[in-house]
């Protein structure tokens, strides 16, 4: 199974994203060795500049705080109907490194200005937060390929938080989970992979996930996770994040479990109704979640 660490540089700003809702400028970010290599591709009739990730890797330099956005898609000379795998490795100051791994379909709306007959996939997005300071972050391809890996590294702006915020429930979600802190009783709704959660709300909006990873009794003190929002079929993002045993956090429901400290996670929606389904990609753990969305 692919176990998804979380940058020990990042968790700092995980835990304080209350008080700053990822929305806000995004800047396309260009790399400093490397992306020799580009492509232009038309999406939805604006162009967009990615950069190939195949026989040498990708080094970029970003200064933080900032939400790191990585856009990834693969190419093909023939429009398959299953969907395409792919993967590569990010590597942050250097020392904590990620392997990443996706799996998707030809999108029949893109197209190439430099290779107008190949084929590209729905994009993958993967999600980190940065601290303070400078940083170094190293895209990596993994595995001998003929065709490259499209990358597009965005960072977002952190803004000041929204006044207006309102707690959501699950559509589907079973008997809420009691946690309890700091003598106070708060209401978590558990996921799987197997059994994820569905979240609705309407407008342009923020949704924020606070998560608690559910510790049993095989794991270590620090284990990793990964949550995935999707809306129908096109998935919207894909969080990486780390969680260590809560000493203060118990759960009178789940007394078979310890849960994780909170981490949080922000998913930015556009004008409309949006029926989002929430679940953690590792098949052998469960973690606990609530809802809030900002206006």
């Amino acid at each position: 199974m692919n176990r998804i660490p979380y940058y020990k540089s990042v968790i700092f700003l995980i835990g304080a994203l209350a008080f700053f809702p990822a929305v806000g400028t995004a800047a396309l970010q260009k790399p400093v060795s490397g992306g020799d290599q580009k492509e232009v591709l038309v999406i939805a009739g604006k162009r967009r500049l990615y950069y190939h990730l195949q026989e040498s890797k990708l080094v970029y330099t970003l200064v933080g705080p900032a939400r790191v956005e990585i856009i990834s898609r693969y190419s093909s000379a023939r429009k398959k109907r299953s969907g395409i795998p792919y993967s590569f490795t990010l590597v942050l100051d250097a020392t904590d490194t990620v392997h990443v791994r996706h799996r998707f379909q030809i999108s029949k709306s893109i197209r190439s200005v430099q290779h107008p007959n190949d084929y590209f996939t729905h994009s993958g997005n993967d999600y980190l937060n940065l601290g303070k300071g400078r940083h170094s972050l190293e895209l990596i391809p993994t595995g001998a390929t003929n065709r490259p890996v499209l990358i597009r590294v965005l960072t977002h702006d952190f803004p000041d938080r929204f006044e207006e915020k309102t707690w959501l429930t699950p559509t589907t979600a079973p008997t809420a989970v009691r946690v309890l802190t700091q003598e106070k009783e708060i209401p978590y709704y558990e996921v799987t992979h197997a059994i994820p959660l569905q979240v609705s709300l309407e407008g342009e909006h923020s949704l924020k996930i606070i998560s608690r990873l559910a510790f049993e009794p095989w794991m270590g003190p620090s284990e990793s996770y990964r949550i995935q929002v999707a809306e129908g079929k096109k998935i919207l993002g894909t969080f990486l994040l780390q969680s260590e045993r809560s000493g203060e956090a118990t759960s009178p429901d789940r007394p078979d479990i310890v849960p994780g400290k909170w981490r949080s996670c922000i998913v930015e929606m556009p004008p409309g109704e949006h029926h989002l389904t929430v679940k953690i990609l590792d098949r052998d753990r469960k973690a606990l979640l609530r809802f809030m969305e900002y206006k």
